[in-house]
C-alpha cells in the first residue's frame, strides 16, 4: 500500500505484546491512519492473547512447584526406603518380601511423576511455541494513542474503573512516563 504509515512499536504496545500467540488475522498487518477499527481489534487480541499466556505462564509455574516438590519428597521416601534393605536381608522371608513390594510401589509412583513431569515439559514447550508466535504477530503492532486509550477505556468501563483520556504527543517530545 502506498498511502501505509507504519509507526515503529511504543513502549507500551511492546509491554503488551511481550507474551502474545494466537494467529488472528490482524496481527503484524500494516495499519493505515484511519483504520482505528482494525487497530483496535488487533490491539484487544493482543491484550487478550498476553492475558491468557500470563495466566498460563502462573499455572505452569506452580505446577511445576509442585511436581518438584512432590518429586522430592518421593525420593526422600526412596531413599529412606533403600536404606532400610540390609535390615530386610538380614531378617529375611516376609520382609525381603515386603521390602520389595513397597520397592515396587515406590516404583510405580516414580514412573508416575516422571509422565507427569514429560506432560510439563510438553505444556511449556506449548507456551514457549505459542509465546514466540505471540512475538511475531503483535511485536510489530503498531497503535494510535487514541486506538489505545479507547481500548483501555473500554476494559477499564468492563472492569468498572476509572477511563482515561487519550495520550497524544508532539514532534519532538518525549513520550509522557
Amino acid at each position: 500500500m502506498a498511502n501505509t504509515l507504519r509507526r515503529p512499536p511504543t513502549l507500551a504496545s511492546l509491554a503488551a505484546c511481550l507474551l502474545i500467540g494466537l494467529a488472528l488475522p490482524a496481527f503484524g498487518a500494516e495499519v493505515s491512519p484511519g483504520d482505528g477499527a482494525r487497530s483496535r481489534e488487533a490491539y484487544r487480541a493482543c491484550l487478550d492473547e498476553e492475558a491468557a499466556l500470563r495466566a498460563k505462564r502462573n499455572a505452569i509455574h506452580k505446577d511445576l512447584q509442585r511436581h518438584n516438590a512432590e518429586l522430592k519428597a518421593l525420593q526422600a521416601e526412596i531413599d529412606a526406603h533403600v536404606a532400610t534393605q540390609d535390615q530386610a536381608l538380614e531378617a529375611g522371608g516376609e520382609a525381603i518380601r515386603s521390602y520389595n513390594a513397597k520397592l515396587t510401589a515406590l516404583n510405580d509412583r516414580a514412573s508416575d511423576m516422571n509422565r507427569r513431569g514429560d506432560e510439563l515439559e510438553r505444556s511449556q514447550a506449548d507456551f514457549n511455541a505459542r509465546t514466540q508466535a505471540a512475538r511475531g504477530q503483535c511485536g510489530n503492532l503498531s497503535v494510535g494513542g487514541k486506538d489505545r486509550a479507547a481500548v483501555f477505556n473500554e476494559r477499564a468501563a468492563e472492569a468498572g474503573s476509572a477511563p482515561r483520556p487519550a495520550q497524544t504527543l508532539k514532534l519532538n517530545q518525549d513520550p509522557p512516563r
